[in-house]
């Protein structure tokens, strides 16, 4: 789009120029949301999988009830 002097811009101009920085700021609150919703399921399934085995990462425990190998290394949460 070439620049145009102020008194030369119209409100299709203005739109046009608001429409592709307010597309650009929701493309990253997006990917912003989607990062914030791995980690908290991340930390989520690791608080219940640490309440179901009755010890914390790297805990040595007489309660323990199995153990704790975290991690397939091939495990990727994905969101649409």
């Amino acid at each position: 789009m070439p620049v145009k002097e102020l008194t030369e811009l119209t409100i299709t101009d203005l739109w046009k120029e608001f429409n592709v920085s307010f597309k650009g700021y929701w493309q990253e609150h997006s990917k912003r949301v989607k990062v914030f919703q791995k980690k908290l399921i991340e930390e989520a399934l690791d608080a219940e999988r640490s309440m179901w085995i009755s010890a914390k990462p790297y805990e040595r425990s007489l309660e323990r009830q199995n153990q704790r190998n975290g991690y397939p290394s091939n495990l990727h949460l994905t969101f649409s």
